[in-house]
C-alpha cells in the first residue's frame, strides 16, 4: 500500500484492530462533511482513497464525489451511492467499475462499510442490461437484455447470488422463486438447435412471400428490406453458432452460452433477439414492425420460459444479510 500524503485522515474499513462506533467514524469528516474511506486492494495491487460526501438527515447517505489528492485517489468518481433505507437496512443505489476495481470489488467493499456502519442487510435493485458492441445494430438498441437473464442461462446463477446475494420480496423477505427459476432453465436446456431454427427459416420465407396467408406466420410486415437485412444476417450467425455447438456434442443453443465469455456476447445474443426485441419490444421502434402478427397458437421454443424468469425477477430486490459478528470483516470478493 502506498501513501504520498501520510496525513490524509481516512477510515479504513477493513482495519478492525481498533473499534469504532458509528459516532466515531463520522468524526474523521472535514468541515466540508466529507468522509475518506481507504478502498479494497485493487487490480495493481495499491489500495485508493475514495472521498465521500455524507449527507444525515433522518437517513445516512454516502456517495463518492470529485477529489483532490490525486496521488492516492481515483480521479473525478462519482459512482458509488449508498442510502439508508431505515436503522437495520441500507441499499446500494449506484455502484459501477472502475479502471483498478471491478464492480465485484465494490459491491464487496460496499457491504463491509455497511457492516461497520452497523446495517443488517444490504440491498439493491438489479436493472442492469447487457452492453453487447460486438454484434450488428439494425435497431439502434445495443441494451437488448437484461443482465442477470444472461447471467441465469450462462451459469445458472445471477451475478449478485455469486456474491452471496439472495432474492428478496419488497418487504425485505426471502423470495421463493429460486427453485421454479431452476425448473425453468432446465425447459430450456432441453430445446434443441433444431427447433429454433424452425422459426427463423419460417421467418425467412414470410420475408421472401410477405403477402401469403399459407405460411408459418401469418403475418404482414412493414419497412420489408430492412427487416429482410435483419432476419437473414442473424439466421447465418444462428448457423455459425449452431455448427460450433455441434462440434462439441453440444445439442441445445442455451446449453452453448456457458462456453461465451461476455467479450463474444454478440454470437449468442444475436438469436436470443427471438426472444425480445424481435417478438416482444418490435412494435415499439418506429417503421419496424409486424402487422397483424398472429403465429397460429405456435410459441417460439423457450420463450413462455424466458418471459416468466423475467416476470419472477421484475420488481424484487437482492439482499445480503450481515451476520452480527464483531471484529469479523467479511471475506473480500475473489475473481
Amino acid at each position: 500500500m502506498e501513501y504520498q500524503n501520510q496525513n490524509i485522515i481516512f477510515w479504513d474499513p477493513y482495519d478492525l484492530t481498533q473499534e469504532l462506533t458509528l459516532s466515531e467514524i463520522l468524526n474523521k469528516r472535514d468541515k466540508f462533511n466529507n468522509i475518506l474511506i481507504l478502498g479494497p486492494i485493487a487490480s495493481n495491487k495499491k489500495r485508493y482513497i475514495f472521498k465521500f460526501q455524507l449527507i444525515s438527515n433522518n437517513k445516512l447517505k454516502l456517495f463518492s464525489i470529485d477529489n483532490y489528492y490525486t496521488n492516492n485517489y481515483l480521479n473525478n468518481y462519482k459512482h458509488i451511492d449508498l442510502e439508508s433505507y431505515d436503522k437495520d437496512k441500507i441499499k446500494i443505489k449506484e455502484i459501477q467499475k472502475s479502471m483498478y476495481y471491478s464492480g465485484s470489488d465494490l459491491v464487496s467493499w460496499s457491504i463491509q462499510i455497511s457492516k461497520c456502519l452497523g446495517f443488517n442487510l444490504v440491498f439493491l435493485e438489479d436493472l442492469s442490461r447487457i452492453k453487447c458492441f460486438h454484434r450488428p445494430d439494425f435497431f439502434k438498441k445495443k441494451n437488448d437484455f437484461p443482465k442477470n437473464i444472461i447471467s441465469l442461462l450462462k451459469k445458472g446463477k445471477t451475478y449478485y447470488e455469486s456474491l452471496g446475494f439472495n432474492l428478496i420480496d419488497n418487504n425485505f423477505i426471502k423470495n421463493d422463486n429460486k427453485n421454479k427459476i431452476e425448473e425453468l432453465l432446465s425447459n430450456l436446456n432441453k430445446i434443441s438447435f433444431d427447433e429454433i431454427q424452425t422459426y427463423f427459416e419460417a421467418g425467412i420465407k414470410t420475408i421472401d412471400n410477405p403477402k401469403k396467408m399459407e405460411l408459418y406466420f401469418n403475418m404482414r410486415i412493414s419497412n420489408n428490406k430492412k427487416w429482410e437485412d435483419y432476419w437473414k444476417n442473424v439466421y447465418q450467425e444462428f448457423l455459425k453458432y449452431k455448427e460450433f455447438s455441434l462440434k462439441k456434442h453440444i445439442m441445445s443453443p442455451f446449453q452453448t452460452m456457458t462456453d461465451y465469455e461476455d467479450d463474444d456476447c454478440g454470437i449468442y445474443l444475436n438469436w436470443l433477439e427471438l426472444y425480445s426485441i424481435t417478438f416482444t419490444d418490435f412494435i415499439h421502434i418506429q417503421k419496424y414492425k409486424f402487422i397483424n402478427f398472429n403465429n397460429n397458437g405456435k410459441v417460439i421454443p423457450g420463450y413462455n420460459e424466458i418471459q416468466e424468469i423475467m416476470k419472477l425477477l421484475r420488481g424484487k430486490y437482492w439482499g445480503y444479510e450481515i451476520l452480527p459478528f464483531k471484529n469479523q470483516p467479511l471475506k473480500p470478493y475473489i475473481r
